[in-house]
């Protein structure tokens, strides 16, 4: 009863084969395992076994039984034949005494008293048998009454052969249908209800038992009723009495369960043999096709198929599918709504009627006809299931139990031909494998002492450096000279007598050209008197040996070393939970020395360590995870600092121990608190500014923003955090804002662009974008800000100045159009009716009058044109500065307004764009207070301080409105023209007015150094 299971990650294909055609393995698996596939499958091993051993056992305790009954049979006999023959005895012995005292009477006298002695004696023993006896009947009584399935019988045949039954138990009614007491009166009607072609056969072994004296054993028919015959197992010993007498005990069984159960295993054994009779001598779909048809004579459904799960057990292919005896392959069944989809969980499925009321799926494969349906798992030796064998009947099927054992018999077949079809695609597959492995491969034949290479992967020429072609048919020796002195023939000698495989030599290889190689060997067994040989180089784990030795010696040097303190904490032992190592660093920030500390547990140098706290952390550490936390240590001295303790497992030996490192964290949670102060200094900052900011992660997703971003969208910025563009805006918008901000991820330059946006009422806002990209402590891009200028007013002020230029332009253009017609148009008409009276007249005094008015009229007209000129581009500007300028233009309008002009430039140029801005400005402002004021005086100061040029005008008029005059677009054109000269030299301006407070203008240049 002991269950054998070999679990390898290796193991010899051929001997595991040898193990199972011997019975000794019940599942061999070749297939990489993990941890719940082993489980599955040890679990339907152990499961499958079971129920195996459960059936045997039923036999077997079928078999006990039978044989318990044949034994207790002949003991019954025995007890009977030991009672007879003590009665014999008796009877003898009595004959014996009577003949005795006929000799004997005349001693009679003599041992009378001896005789009373023995008579006495004799009695007590008589008693002491019968009691014995009649025990013995009881006790068979008894047993006979209550024997399951049987009954027990005694009688005798009288010379004239008249049968007569003296005994019978209980449950002789129970097997013949007739009662105790008419078989006990009449034993013929037992032997009148035997079936008519079974009493030949019982009158035959009768005869033969009794002449050969010899048990009759015999299975008879039997008409219990009249519709029911049953099966009756007699077993009777005859034994021939002196007197002629024939006696008989015996006992009958109902075996009629077991015949229809041996009939029905008859049929299905019959059936069986009739379908592997027909199956043909081929392998694969062949063998499978083959198995398949003779399963559809044999059973005759309607429908068989075999198939296997496609698109995640959705759906089912066929690898055959029989209707009619027609054979169809490569049919998907969906396996939704049809039993097929409890069949692939590895269930039996068995529906003897009624299937398609449960299934609908099968419709449409049966056209609704399907009545019957019998599914069998095909399950793999792995316990998964590689598909089913099914098969529908149109009309309701009374032997399901015989057609479902019948598929399950050769579903076996099936599934070992799919496994063997997958075994050699892999036998294939690991071939390939060996051919183009790095370990060498070398199979070599023991002939004799000799050991000979008959095949070798090209590795294996590889370390030899020889063509593999010419290395077959070569001993081992000559191939590998150079392991003469390892022994290695010896020990492949030795695998291929015992069978026992050998792994792990090492050894040292000279190639030659002097390099030395390190190679592990593992030979193992194979047929035909061969040896497989896997030469692995190790020559890179020798180094790596050797460099972590090195290491070692490193680890301890950093240990003893270590910025950090280190601590090694015991978890078994009586130095469980305690400290059994430290760093100089530890005794160093906690001022003991080791000894003081080591012994003690972790916690005694802590300030409050919750032990709930404490069981949490044991059980991360148990569980293999690293864990770290925060938590205060206490010096010798007294004083506290914080420390940041990381812990893990660490195995040495089979010990577990804690491994802790200790760091100082002191300065880190200063640099914190501070970083903290700044953060903070930093969000005052942001939310101080009073321009909108925001920033976003690398994924170009919000991640916070400032109070004036929130009133600029409309939006909190917690309905911002962890969204992008494309849910804020609209798409237009949102697709070109993404474009920008991806390409200043990718190359991280910083971008200074005009972009609009839509305000919280949704108007456009034209405004300036800088973006800027922040990296992280890789200094790594982890996201970017972006700061937004709202220049809409700007930009509509641009509009208004732009368009008070051009209408300013066209109105000196049209000035200066009128002064021409106005002045110049009479003179030069008037100059040319002269010079036509002249080319007309031959009077002399006329043409001298005429050539008078001419000169006078160019005259007028070359002042008239230098007047103008002057107040296009006056000439003391350019030839004296703008000061001599001013004060020309002062002069002329000193009879309209009084004008207090100071400066302390005197002489000096400041270059001629400068000096033409003031003096236009100063203009401008000056025919502003005359056209609108209605001032009386005017303080005009020009004063240079160092590198700025200050400017102050003031009059003392009626002022005005400064909103309304500039939303009126016709009423401040000259302001506007005063402020677009300003920003063409750079300058800060300043208007100051209200209505009846005058009107100021202040304006700081800067000089060029």
């Amino acid at each position: 009863d002991i269950i054998r299971i070999l679990v390898t990650a290796y193991a010899d294909t051929e001997a595991a084969m040898q193990a199972i055609n011997k019975g000794q393995v019940y599942r061999f698996i070749t297939k990489p395992w993990n941890k719940n596939e082993l489980q599955i499958a040890i679990e339907n091993a152990f499961e499958a076994y079971h129920l195996k051993q459960q059936n045997q056992q039923l036999i077997e305790n079928l078999s006990k039984k039978n044989f318990e009954l044949e034994d207790l049979s002949f003991r019954l006999m025995v007890e009977v034949s030991e009672r007879r023959k003590v009665e014999e005895e008796l009877f003898i012995y009595k004959n014996h005494l009577e003949q005795l005292v006929a000799k004997r009477t005349e001693e009679i006298e003599n041992i009378n008293k001896e005789l009373s002695r023995y008579k006495e004696e004799l009695e007590e023993l008589v008693r002491e048998r019968s009691t014995q006896l009649m025990e013995s009947e009881q006790r068979l009584r008894t047993i006979s009454d209550n024997l399951p399935g049987g009954a027990i019988f005694r009688g005798y045949t009288k010379p004239d052969n008249t049968d007569y039954l003296v005994y019978a138990s209980a449950n002789i009614s129970a097997i013949t249908g007739i009662s105790r007491e008419d078989i006990l009166s009449s034993v013929g009607i037992f032997f009148n209800q035997v079936y008519p072609d079974d009493i030949p056969r019982l009158i035959a072994a009768r005869k033969k038992a009794i002449e050969q004296s010899k048990i009759l054993d015999e299975e008879i028919r039997f008409f219990r009723k009249v519709d029911d015959i049953r099966w009756l197992h007699l077993r009777i010993l005859y034994k021939n009495a002196e007197d002629g007498h024939i006696w008989w005990d015996g006992y009958v069984i109902d075996v009629t369960d077991r015949k229809k159960a041996e009939s029905a295993a008859k049929s299905l054994e019959n059936i069986i043999n009739q379908i592997h009779s027909g199956i043909s001598a081929h392998t694969g779909e062949k063998l499978i096709e083959s198995v398949a048809m003779k399963l559809f004579e044999a059973l005759q459904p309607d429908q068989l198929f075999i198939g296997q799960p496609v698109a995640g057990r959705q759906a089912i292919r066929t690898t055959i599918f029989i209707e009619h005896k027609n054979i169809r392959k490569n049919i998907t069944i969906p396996t939704k709504d049809t039993p097929c989809s409890l069949v692939l969980k590895k269930n039996t499925a068995i529906f003897p009627s009624g299937v398609r009321d449960q299934f609908s799926g099968l419709d449409t494969l049966t056209d609704s006809k399907a009545e019957a349906y019998v599914g069998i798992p095909l399950v793999n030796s792995s316990g998964n299931c590689i598909g089913l064998i099914a098969a529908i009947y149109f009309h309701p099927l009374e032997e399901e139990q015989r057609v479902a054992q019948i598929l399950e018999i050769f579903s076996v077949r099936i599934t070992a031909e799919l496994e063997r079809i997958q075994f050699e695609e892999a036998i294939k597959l690991y071939s390939d494998v060996a051919e183009n492995m790095q370990v060498a491969l070398n199979i070599f034949q023991l002939q004799g002492k000799t050991l000979s290479l008959i095949k070798a992967n090209p590795a294996a020429a590889k370390i030899i450096n020889t063509p593999l072609e010419t290395m077959v048919g070569k001993k081992f020796e000559e191939i590998y000279p150079q392991l003469r002195g390892y022994q290695v023939e010896e020990v492949l000698s030795r695998v291929v007598r015992t069978g026992k495989a050998h792994a792990n030599e090492e050894f040292k290889y000279f190639t030659n050209d002097g390099k030395v190689f390190f190679y592990s060997f593992k030979a193992f067994p194979l047929p035909n008197n061969c040896v497989g040989v896997l030469f692995e180089d190790i020559t890179r784990k020798k180094l790596a040996e050797q460099a972590i030795k090195e290491n070692e010696e490193r680890y301890k040097a950093l240990f003893e070393k270590s910025p950090n303190g280190i601590h090694l904490i015991s978890t078994s032992g009586t130095m469980a939970g305690k400290i059994i190592s430290v760093n100089p660093m530890v005794t160093k920030m906690l001022g003991y020395s080791a000894k003081e500390i080591i012994g003690k547990p972790i916690e005694h140098f802590m300030v409050d360590l919750h032990p709930e706290f404490r069981m949490q952390t044991m059980e991360k550490l148990m569980a293999g995870r690293t864990v770290i936390f925060e938590t205060t240590f206490i010096r010798k001295d007294g004083t506290h600092f914080p420390v940041e303790i990381t812990q893990s497992t660490l195995s040495l030996g089979n010990e577990i121990y804690i491994l802790g490192i200790d760091r100082d964290i002191t300065e880190l949670k200063n640099a914190q608190k501070q970083l903290q102060e700044n953060v903070h200094f930093l969000t005052t900052l942001l939310e101080t500014i009073p321009l909108p900011v925001v920033y976003k992660d690398k994924n170009r997703r919000f991640l916070g923003c400032n109070t004036e971003f929130e009133q600029l969208i409309g939006r909190k910025r917690e309905e911002l955090m962890g969204k992008t563009v494309f849910d804020i805006y609209p798409y237009e918008y949102a697709q070109r804002y993404d474009e920008a901000d991806r390409l200043l991820l990718e190359n991280g330059i910083t971008q200074k662009f005009e972009e609009q946006i839509l305000d919280a009422q949704g108007n456009i806002r034209d405004i300036i974008l800088t973006k800027a990209a922040f990296t992280d402590i890789n200094n790594e891009i982890a996201g970017f800000i972006l700061i937004l200028f709202d220049i809409t007013e700007r930009k509509n002020y641009e509009i208004r100045m732009l368009e008070t230029i051009i209408t300013t332009e066209e109105k000196e253009r049209e000035r200066f159009a009128g002064n021409l017609h106005d002045e110049v148009g009479p003179l030069l008409s008037s100059l040319k009716m002269y010079l036509s009276l002249l080319s007309e007249s031959e009077d002399k005094k006329k043409k001298d009058y005429i050539l008078g008015q001419v000169q006078n009229l160019i005259k007028e007209a070359i002042q008239t044109v230098r007047e103008i000129s002057n107040d296009l581009s006056p000439h003391i500007l350019n030839n004296y500065g703008c000061i001599a300028a001013i004060n020309s233009y002062i002069s002329l309008k000193s009879d309209f307004i009084n004008i207090h002009f100071q400066h302390n430039i005197e002489n000096k140029r400041f270059g001629s764009h400068l000096e033409t801005i003031i003096y236009r400005i100063t203009k401008e402002l000056i025919n502003n207070t005359l056209k609108h004021a209605e001032a009386k005086n005017v303080e005009l100061k020009i004063m240079e301080n160092g590198n700025m040029l200050s400017y102050y005008y003031h009059d003392d008029g009626k002022g005005f409105e400064m909103k309304d005059t500039f939303e009126n677009k016709s009423g401040s054109i000259g302001l506007l023209n005063i402020v677009s000269r300003v920003k063409t030299i750079n300058g800060k301006y300043q208007i100051k007015t209200a209505p009846s407070k005058g009107f100021t203008f202040e304006l700081e240049i800067p000089l060029k150094i």
